[in-house]
């Protein structure tokens, strides 16, 4: 089904779908250098003479829940793009046989999904052997 929309309207709405895209990898980004110099800051800390375990456990804490964050920020997110997309999708005939075109292949997983959820869980599970690691020593 085809929803009638002016040239106009489809301008705003792929503009819509595009600001969205960008959102998504430009937090994406963002949380991925973030994590990543914490993580190096929690490295170098449990790797200096006297490490400070308060301090990593209370970093490692700061680390897990900004994970936890970004997982919730990222998802949402990424269902706002869904529905820009199903929004193109259903207006724009072009931007639908591309979609199709390009669904021709079953591929088992969704790359923003994976980007919004996957990765975020495998930084968890690092913040959390991390935790494992500085308890137990």
């Amino acid at each position: 089904m085809t929803e009638e929309y002016t040239k106009e309207e489809k301008d705003r709405l792929w503009q819509l779908r595009l600001n969205n895209d960008t959102m998504f990898n430009n937090r994406l980004n963002f949380f991925l250098v973030s994590e990543s110099i914490l993580i190096a800051i929690v490295g170098n800390l449990a790797n200096s003479a006297n490490p400070n375990t308060l301090a990593l456990i209370l970093l490692i804490l700061l680390g897990f829940i900004f994970t936890v964050l970004w997982y919730n920020i990222q998802s949402k997110q990424r269902y706002l793009l869904r529905i820009a997309k199903d929004k193109c999708r259903s207006c724009m005939p072009e931007y639908d046989n591309y979609k199709s075109d390009s669904e021709r292949k079953s591929w088992t997983f969704s790359v923003t999904g994976i980007l919004a959820k996957g990765i975020p869980s495998l930084i968890g599970a690092i913040w959390i052997a991390l935790f494992i690691f500085v308890v137990t020593n």
